[in-house]
């Protein structure tokens, strides 16, 4: 089911309990991107349970905590904040918590119809944050699945 293609308004999400013995901030382990026909998809995957998200169009992207401009390809906004997430846990790591780094890019470009760029936009305290620049301002879908862990983040062309 392709997102409609006048929903632009935020989706947001509940967190999920999580496991015992489960790392304390979800720890991105992979952000891929592709073509699904009449909409781009972008899924955001972690080792362990993210809590709460976010997910909607603003003017610009800036960077948290810094406040900073993030420059990206595109010409609307999609930000996302993800809270209980994370790129590094090693704030966490330790009494029985194990260390986890995400090793992929910090930046994409992966030349789809809506999706132009996607990007780091901040890290801090356990609430992860990235910017998606895209061509235009169209259908806004995001949802989440486990097994594992994912934001599923649907753009209509």
């Amino acid at each position: 089911q392709q997102p409609a293609a006048t929903a632009t308004a935020p989706v947001r999400g509940a967190a999920s309990p999580s496991p015992s013995g489960a790392l304390q901030a979800a720890v991105v382990t992979q952000i891929r991107a592709a073509d699904q026909g009449t909409f781009d998809r972008v899924v955001i995957e972690f080792q362990g349970t993210f809590g709460a998200w976010r997910v909607e169009y603003q003017d610009a992207i800036t960077e948290d905590p810094t406040g900073d401009p993030v420059a990206l390809q595109g010409q609307a906004f999609v930000h996302v904040s993800i809270q209980n997430a994370t790129f590094d846990n090693s704030f966490q790591a330790g009494n029985g918590v194990p260390a986890a780094a995400y090793a992929g890019p910090r930046r994409l470009t992966p030349g789809l119809s809506a999706v132009r760029e996607i990007a780091d936009a901040g890290d801090f305290e356990a609430v992860l944050a990235l910017g998606i620049g895209v061509s235009h301002q169209a259908g806004l879908r995001a949802y989440r699945l486990e097994g594992p862990s994912r934001l599923v983040i649907d753009i209509s062309h």
